[in-house]
């Protein structure tokens, strides 16, 4: 639909008919990865893309897009032309120019389409930026032609490099154009993820276009768009048939599990914790995993080995410090698209003094009991001696135990396999 008569943009003749490009990079909303969901633009459309029943003027086709945009003072009045052997084809006619500030349009990137800037007017400031926005891949390219600038004094390009044909064009990796007879061949290519840069197209003195008749019936495009008929030539766009959603299986949540510690109580003043989960996924998405101690968040590991605590790990004290108590540990599994586990484990810190006493029914036969500093053991063994406090005084693998010269008292002993019992020394 083309507007009637010289109307301006905000009139109620004008049509609207948006062009609305979202790249599907991973096929969660059209069924297929790295496809772009179009509107029934004709700029969008070639024939190719495909609609799911519940789609209004909504389409998924292959192709992916940039964005363009021309800006130029004095409002040029000029038509876009797509063409491609194979294609119909599509484009638009600017009944008003510019409107003052800019004309933009979708453009398909990288698969043999030409693009045709036809002008018919210059506007006032002997140049036109042309733009390239919102290409998502390094090497994404666009062809132009720009008709008739070829016949332009002083004509030069920014940011663009002159070569001797269009060959050179076509084959080049970078941006770059040739004068091709009375037009001129730009070729523009990305650079960076998501660019917006711009060529300037620029000459030192206007010249004398004919009027717009971009589909030759000798009829100016201006006059079809009074008569409401299309001076583009616009090709029969073939409408694919409606296609099923694709039926996809329920994301499943991730399996996590903690196999270490395999131990339910560690001592005070422990130096090491090792925590160790193995995480899961029965769709094989990629899982992260996060770590809480009491419900504070410790660390995420993105990848196998899912470990805390551990000497390759990278804070392998993040386990340690927890004071006496029951602990609560769990490791949280997320998948990629957000479907969560848990699992938890508790683990106690034992006091040594508490560890002490609670072992103090079972004695030893040490001897004698109270003593003035010796002690003695009916066999030769590994022993400790600790304080009220839990602190380790002294150790040894004798049958005697010398504490003489230590405060009068009670102290504990712990011998290799046997608890924990009391001596004193008077």
């Amino acid at each position: 639909t083309t507007p009637k008569g010289n109307v301006g943009s905000n009139a109620k003749t004008h049509p609207r008919l948006w062009s609305y490009v979202h790249w599907d990079m991973n096929g969660s909303i059209s069924g297929k990865a790295n496809t772009s969901i179009i509107t029934n633009h004709p700029l969008c459309r070639d024939g190719s893309e495909v609609r799911y029943a519940n789609w209004t003027n909504l389409y998924r086709t292959d192709r992916r897009f940039a964005y363009a945009l021309i800006d130029a003072p004095g409002d040029p009045k000029m038509t876009i032309v797509r063409t491609k052997s194979g294609t119909p084809k599509a484009g638009q006619y600017y009944v008003n120019g510019f409107y003052g500030t800019f004309i933009h349009f979708p453009v398909m990137v990288n698969d043999g389409f030409l693009y045709t800037l036809q002008f018919e007017s210059l506007g006032t400031g002997k140049f036109v930026n042309i733009h390239m926005k919102d290409a998502y891949v390094v090497g994404d390219e666009i062809l132009y032609r720009i008709k008739d600038f070829g016949r332009l004094s002083g004509f030069k390009i920014s940011k663009a490099t002159k070569v001797k044909d269009l060959n050179a064009v076509k084959n080049s990796n970078k941006t770059s154009y040739a004068v091709v007879g009375n037009d001129v061949y730009l070729k523009m290519v990305a650079t960076a993820a998501s660019p917006d840069f711009a060529c300037k197209v620029s000459w030192s003195a206007n010249i004398k276009l004919p009027k717009l008749d971009t589909d030759g019936d000798g009829i100016t495009d201006k006059q079809e768009s009074i008569n409401g008929t299309d001076p583009i030539g616009l090709g029969k766009i073939k409408t694919n048939p409606v296609i099923t959603w694709p039926i996809q299986a329920e994301n499943q949540k991730p399996i996590v599990n903690i196999v270490e510690p395999t131990i339910k109580k560690i001592n005070e003043g422990y130096q090491k914790l090792r925590i160790k989960a193995e995480v899961s996924d029965p769709d094989n998405d990629p899982v992260s995993a996060v770590l809480f101690i009491d419900d504070i968040k410790k660390r995420e590991v993105s990848k196998p080995p899912f470990e805390w605590g551990h000497d390759n790990t990278p804070v392998k004290k993040e386990t340690l410090g927890l004071s006496t108590g029951i602990h609560t540990l769990k490791v949280v599994a997320t998948d990629s698209h957000g479907a969560t586990s848990e699992t938890t484990y508790q683990i106690e810190v034992l006091s040594a003094t508490l560890g002490i006493t609670n072992h103090i029914k079972k004695r030893l036969n040490i001897y004698p009991n109270p003593s003035t500093g010796l002690f003695y053991l009916d066999e030769k063994m590994n022993w400790s001696v600790y304080d009220l406090a839990g602190k380790k005084i002294q150790s040894g693998t004798d049958t005697s135990i010398n504490l003489l010269g230590f405060a009068k008292g009670l102290y504990i002993i712990r011998v290799e396999n046997h608890a924990f019992t009391s001596i004193i020394i008077k």
